[in-house]
């Protein structure tokens, strides 16, 4: 008899006498006996005293399709009770009882744009509830699939993306108890990538399975079968998507860099650029820049210039008219305005913070006859500033410090005598005994100014080095936002507790002269400093602390060196105490991930693809409410307290890193910060094993036995189908059939069909199917096909 009941398994009966060994002539009845004792009619034959045999043919009911999956074959003999005959068999029916409609994937029915994005319903009904389904999707080149979403507490999904316009949808129901009539079975998101003005998608359907696990045909045709499209034309088997070139326009936004801006250029000689942004708005909710050659636009006053385009607003200095004006853009039958406001230089000065420079002599400090060959300074030195006024239509600006903008329009008469440098500040340097004037120059506009400065031959002293740390700086700025502008005037708030892991402050160093000056000096002038609890504080080469931990009081050394030829003096020296109050640690939480396995086991490719390392973060919790990691710090700490031969940890002062050395298992982490700690647990997870998995196909149910036979009446033999399933050392599986390419031998071919691989025998004999997941673990089986 057939295992796949086609509607009448036929078979031949032998009939022996009790010693099994002389045919005898019998009256043979048979039958089928359902799962819950339901039996079908029965059939007879008379055996023939010759052979022993006869045939007859028995008839599964209608109604057991769909609801019996599994028949015991019964005898007797000359009217006698029915017996067991073989053991309970798979009942797989070629055609479902379940009736499902097509498939539907409806699309919207509006007209898309280039980019827009659309969603696609997938839509199925089957009377007897679905429980699993695989379908592919497919598009033209101009539209692209960009992600599928479904409901997590139904189905169990896969997503394969085959190429950039082909997905494979795979879905299993989870509550297999629960019966969906009819059901979403998942969301698929579009979009537009350019193509013509009809674009095209079609969705094929290779399974579809019911609650009986039986395979069930959408509108009766056989896998694959075209589902059916919903879009503006209606129901067909190829939906079709309409593209217009681009989306109407629905309005226009436009806006400068910047509202106020001041004229430098009349000052440096340099065009300043003001960008202007313009963008139109569509009706898709999209916004993208106008085509420059339909984009005009217009200045009311002369203070700028506008660019073709609208894409700046140039200033070059030459321009004789400030204040406000407006500019109207135009683009695609709409417009929108702004309004910037130019401010023009009308006058300069020249400020020396001390116009007379006396001679610096070190040689007491240094206790030396001689400072000539040390490299230090022989003159004072003082810092120049520039200022400017600006006026606005009648408004008039406060003088401010474009010293930063114009220090390259600054100029010494005699270099010789006094000489100029730009760092930090522009300063002018002591070089030799006389007198010069610094001069400012505007290189458009008539505007300068000049400043006197003699070098003294009167001789000063240093007598004390001064420390303070700077550990915050308030700044005044004009009311209004400006380009190209300084700040009207600074404060700096010196402070010598820092509050903040890793907060950094500046040491202002000054030296204290007879002449009632200081000399404010920096690195450049051989200033260094050292700490006396670097992981407490620690220092820079940029003349700054910084703050590690906790301190009721560090000492900063403070250092003014002189290099001579003689060897290294130190000028003068000072001190400066830094506090560092940092906020308490509060609690800690220890993040590291699940799993991780060795790199190059089975469980790190696809689809398990579990992470070959793991990157454990100690993110710390403090009493001011802020939080840290703190996973690099150097006073934090790991400690496995179980399976720490399972891992290695390395990476302890930069990225703590944990590899799995190759054997599975559990791990519990603990990391400690000063007082607080926090633990984690985590798993070693391994491949053990690649075991196969036989089915009759069509339908889901396991196979009863590895045999296939020919279907009576026809050159077909039964088919099965095949997966592989990668066994975890966490005791779960994990179907790896779409990551295996399996060879087979023997008289049959194998291909890929859903998620699983079809055996299609064409000859009897021995079938072997084997496989190698990735080269690292590989299974086998076999089927034997008989008449």
């Amino acid at each position: 008899y057939q295992r796949r009941v086609h509607g009448k398994p036929a078979g031949v009966v032998h009939v022996f006498d009790s010693k099994s060994s002389i045919p005898a002539a019998s009256a043979v009845a048979l039958r089928l006996l359902a799962s819950d004792g339901t039996t079908s009619s029965s059939s007879a034959c008379t055996s023939s005293s010759a052979t022993g045999s006869c045939s007859t043919s028995v008839t599964v009911p209608t109604a057991w399709f769909g609801v019996y999956s599994r028949f015991q074959l019964q005898y007797s003999i000359n009217s006698g009770a029915f017996m067991n005959c073989s053991a309970p068999q798979q009942l797989v029916a070629a055609y479902s009882a379940s009736v499902v409609n097509d498939v539907a994937l409806t699309l919207p029915q509006s007209t898309q744009y280039p980019s827009s994005a659309f969603i696609g319903t997938l839509l199925a009904s089957v009377s007897a509830g679905l429980t699993a389904f695989n379908v592919q999707v497919n598009v033209s080149s101009g539209l692209k699939i960009t992600g599928v979403t479904y409901d997590v507490t139904t189905f169990a999904v896969a997503v394969a993306q085959v190429s950039s316009t082909t997905y494979v949808i795979t879905g299993q129901v989870l509550n297999l108890d629960a019966t969906l009539s009819t059901s979403t079975l998942a969301k698929i998101a579009f979009s537009v990538n350019g193509g013509t003005s009809v674009e095209h998608v079609t969705c094929t359907v290779f399974q579809l399975v019911d609650r009986n696990s039986q395979s069930v045909m959408p509108g009766g045709r056989a896998y694959p079968a075209a589902a059916q499209v919903v879009d503006r034309n209606g129901v067909s088997y190829s939906g079709t998507i309409y593209i217009s070139p681009s989306a109407p326009q629905t309005g226009l936004i436009a806006y400068p860099e910047y509202g106020q801006v001041l004229n430098t250029a009349a000052l440096t000689g340099q065009v300043q650029s003001v960008a202007v942004k313009v963008y139109a708005a569509y009706a898709d909710g999209s916004y993208a820049p106008p085509s420059q050659q339909s984009t005009s636009c217009s200045l009311s006053a002369a203070v700028a210039r506008i660019m073709p385009g609208c894409q700046s607003i140039s200033i070059y200095g030459n321009e004789t008219v400030s204040g406000a004006a407006t500019v109207a853009v135009t683009a695609g039958g709409f417009s929108a305005s702004f309004d910037v406001t130019v401010w023009l230089p009308v006058s300069a000065s020249l400020t020396v913070s001390d116009p007379i420079l006396n001679v610096l002599d070190l040689t007491p400090v240094l206790g030396l006859g001689d400072a000539s060959s040390c490299n230090v300074q022989s003159y004072q030195r003082a810092t120049v500033a520039v200022g400017v006024v600006f006026q606005s239509g009648a408004s008039v600006s406060p003088t401010l410090d474009l010293t930063n903008v114009l220090s390259s329009r600054v100029t010494s008469q005699s270099p010789s005598v006094a000489s100029l440098s730009m760092g930090t500040t522009l300063t002018i340097n002591g070089v030799s005994l006389g007198s010069t004037q610094l001069s400012f120059h505007a290189a458009v506009r008539s505007l300068s100014a000049t400043a006197s400065v003699t070098v003294s031959s009167t001789v000063v002293y240093a007598t004390r080095l001064d420390a303070s740390v700077v550990s915050a700086v308030a700044v005044s700025l004009p009311t209004a936002q400006t380009s190209g502008s300084t700040s009207t005037g600074t404060a700096s708030a010196y402070s010598r507790t820092l509050t903040s892991y890793q907060q950094l402050a500046y040491v202002a160093v000054s030296a204290v002269i007879t002449d009632g000056t200081r000399l404010v000096l920096g690195p450049q002038d051989g200033i260094t400093l050292t700490t006396g609890n670097a992981a407490a504080v620690a220092t820079t080469n940029q003349q700054q602390v910084q703050a590690r931990d906790n301190t009721t009081g560090t000492t900063i050394g403070v250092a003014w060196t002189a290099v001579c030829s003689t060897g290294s003096f130190t000028v003068l020296s000072t001190s400066v105490s830094v506090v560092v109050g940092l906020p308490s640690p509060v609690s800690a939480t220890l993040t590291v991930g699940s799993v991780v396995t060795p790199s190059g086991n089975a469980a790190a490719l696809s689809p398990v693809s579990t992470p070959t390392s793991l990157t454990p973060s100690l993110v710390m919790l403090f009493s001011d409410g802020t939080s840290r990691d703190v996973s690099s710090d150097a006073r934090t700490s790991f400690q496995f307290i179980s399976g720490g031969s399972l891992v290695t940890l390395t990476g302890l002062l930069s990225v703590p890193t944990i590899t799995a050395n190759g054997v599975a298992g559990s791990i519990v982490l603990t990391a400690n910060f000063l007082t607080v700690s926090a633990t984690a647990s985590f798993s070693v997870l391994t491949g053990v094993s690649l075991t196969p998995a036989m089915y009759a196909y069509p339908g889901l149910a396991l196979l009863p036995s590895s045999t296939l036979s020919a279907l009576v009446g026809t050159t077909q033999f039964e088919q099965a189908a095949v997966s592989f399933a990668l066994a975890l050392s966490n005791g779960t599986t994990v179907d790896v059939t779409r990551g295996i390419t399996p060879v087979v031998s023997g008289p049959a071919t194998v291909s890929l069909v859903g998620d699983t691989y079809l055996v299609q025998p064409t000859a009897i004999g021995v079938v072997s199917v084997s496989a190698i997941f990735y080269g690292a673990l590989s299974a086998s089986t076999n089927f034997t096909v008989t008449t």
